[in-house]
């Protein structure tokens, strides 16, 4: 029987990667809790790439409390790769995760924009007013900088109000440029 749920979770996970609206139309058929409880999370994984609302969406529908909160961040990140503004602005605007302990999701947010557009990600966490929320997202642009931009550096860690939160990002940041 576990067998026959992981394989309908592998089929699910990878028909959803391949073509997410049959493989969400799919799964709107199945009448069968257990099976939609075993599918949902690798199937809103899938669909994070191409229809993150829509994966955000049906982890809605379908999860409750920290399963819920652990699929939004996987689907945030994956999400982040392709499109860190829109992951952050849909982050921001409608409180996607609860809880206190995911703000590491800014660092990987910011971390993935930085890639991209360094200046945007830069001033977007700066904007942020939580500040423990704002010194991950810091540290995740940080991290992002090579060591000849000292006027960059020396800004994000002025933004960084914790004193811990600063020599925790000043260490990854060497680590990552040694």
């Amino acid at each position: 029987k576990q067998e026959r749920e992981q394989g309908i979770q592998s089929v699910a996970s990878g028909w959803a990667a391949s073509d997410p609206v049959a493989a969400r139309a799919w799964f709107d058929q199945i009448d069968d809790e257990k099976i939609k409880g075993s599918v949902v999370q690798g199937l809103a994984r899938a669909l994070a790439s191409s229809a993150p609302l829509d994966a955000i969406s049906l982890v809605d529908q379908h999860l409750k409390g920290e399963n819920a909160n652990n699929a939004k961040r996987s689907i945030l990140s994956v999400w982040a790769e392709s499109n860190p503004s829109e992951a952050a602005l849909h982050l921001e605007e409608n409180q996607t995760l609860t809880g206190g302990r995911y703000s590491f999701v800014y660092n990987q947010i910011a971390r993935s924009w930085g890639q991209k557009d360094p200046e945007a990600a830069m001033e977007w966490a700066k904007q942020l007013t939580s500040s423990q929320t704002r010194n991950m997202a810091m540290s995740g642009v940080l991290s992002n900088l090579d060591l000849d931009e000292a006027d960059k550096i020396s800004d994000l860690l002025a933004n960084i109000g914790n004193h811990q939160e600063r020599k925790n990002a000043i260490s990854s940041f060497v680590m990552t440029n040694a």
